[in-house]
């Protein structure tokens, strides 16, 4: 994915999925969906699911929950967690037939998707072009923030 990667509910019923970082299991994910978003991806879909801005130029990637659940009857993870790119994101839906998951890549999609796994290939280079005088952080301060250039 050059943005991110989406994982959501198929239905009405919220998403139970099984979150496994570098091997280590994560409390059951129950709600909209997760996000995993690059650098490239964190000032879209995941800064509107509440995930923040990364520096485009940093070695790492997102794990945003799409509005989860609160509940007392289990842990979830409910704020976003920013992973090193070396972080192997393994990710089960539970229950899958009575919560069917939609996974997207980039805006393209897959029904009924079991499990997604998710990482950096160390491998895969990317030229990114930017135009003359852009500023990562100039764009932050005006479409983000909503401030005007000043003259």
């Amino acid at each position: 994915a050059t943005n991110d990667i989406s994982i959501e509910r198929e239905t009405d019923q919220a998403v139970r999925l099984s979150v496994t970082l570098d091997g280590v299991s994560m409390p059951v994910y129950s709600g909209d969906g997760l996000l995993i978003g690059t650098p490239a991806g964190s000032t879209g879909y995941t800064l509107a699911a509440g995930g923040t801005p990364i520096d485009h130029r940093a070695s790492c990637f997102i794990l945003t929950p799409n509005n989860p659940q609160h509940s007392a009857q289990f842990a979830n993870i409910i704020i976003p967690l920013v992973l090193a790119r070396e972080t192997k994101v393994e990710i089960k839906v539970r229950e899958a037939r009575k919560r069917p998951v939609r996974v997207s890549i980039d805006g393209r999609g897959r029904r009924s998707v079991k499990a997604v796994r998710a990482y950096l290939d160390p491998h895969e280079k990317a030229t990114l072009l930017w135009l003359p005088n852009w500023n990562y952080f100039r764009q932050v301060s005006t479409k983000i923030f909503g401030l005007k250039k000043r003259r």
